[in-house]
């Protein structure tokens, strides 16, 4: 009888024990030791789960919490480990799928000139267009970007904010861990002029190791920036959400911030599927 019992602790940790079946449960958790030690982590493994998935942030120390939440009291081993052995790795899976996959990652720094770099060898340059917006159909509209990017996000219309067409995309990235939809922009009035647009897979921050001034802030009637300078370019960064948006550009920063603030993301085409967001690079060849 016992054994039937204990089948239901479970749903007893979880709180959805049936009213007729608690009475016997609670009677078998008084008698039984190993039973209590059960259901007592159930519900702290249950406790660690919905903090992972509430919390803005993950929060310090959590990973080695799930680890120990998952070694149960030596007392419980010996007679539940294997009858737990499917859920519990089931459920320990899920737990840290959760938290390494869809928790939001800290910030990742990134240089401004691994950016500035992209722009110039692929966009001013190389007219690099691994990702075919010059052969889609429907070449010079940032959907044609959609069938080929690798992660999903949206990435802002450039064109929207000046004489620009869509002159291509690939997906170099500035490191070998963040994934990348770069989609460029060229004027139409003055071809040397190039909007990079980055959608980029996660929250950053310029990091200034490469010799760039960083750390300033613009604001503005529709954002907050944060500003960097690399030689003659000028970089503003936004957050939206977890996702950072960025413009580059061999501009003056006040004329910067007046094309991100032309910038509207709401309106733009989706890129992918699920709706990421994406962060935006724009710089010209030549100042106009």
């Amino acid at each position: 009888m016992d054994a039937e019992l204990r089948k239901h602790l479970t749903a007893y940790a979880d709180g959805e024990l049936p009213a007729e079946l608690r009475p016997r449960i609670e009677s078998l958790l008084a008698a039984d030791a190993e039973a209590q030690a059960e259901v007592r982590w159930w519900q702290s493994l249950r406790r660690q789960a919905r903090r992972v998935l509430d919390a803005e942030a993950v929060p310090p120390g959590l990973a080695a919490g799930i680890l120990r939440q998952l070694r149960p009291p030596v007392p419980a081993v010996r007679k539940w480990t294997l009858r737990l052995g499917v859920p519990g790795v089931a459920a320990a899976a899920i737990l840290l799928t959760v938290f390494f996959l869809v928790r939001p990652a800290e910030t990742t720094p990134i240089t401004p000139a691994s950016l500035v770099a992209i722009h110039d060898a692929c966009a001013v340059h190389g007219r690099h267009d691994s990702l075919g917006v010059r052969k889609a159909a429907g070449k010079g509209s940032c959907a044609s970007v959609k069938s080929q990017a690798k992660f999903a996000c949206r990435v802002p219309d450039v064109s929207a904010c000046g004489p620009y067409h869509l002159d291509g995309a690939c997906d170099c990235a500035p490191k070998r861990d963040v994934r990348v939809v770069h989609a460029y922009f060229r004027s139409t009035t003055a071809p040397e002029v190039v909007v990079s647009a980055f959608a980029i897979d996660r929250s950053i921050r310029f990091c200034g190791s490469d010799g760039s001034k960083c750390g300033s802030c613009r604001s503005s009637k529709r954002r907050q920036y944060d500003e960097s300078t690399l030689q003659n370019v000028s970089l503003l960064c936004w957050k939206e959400g977890d996702r950072s948006y960025v413009l580059v550009a061999r501009l003056p920063a006040q004329q910067l911030s007046a094309l991100a603030d032309g910038v509207t993301l709401a309106g733009m085409q989706r890129l992918l599927s699920d709706g990421r967001e994406v962060a935006v690079a724009a710089s010209t060849a030549t100042a106009p």
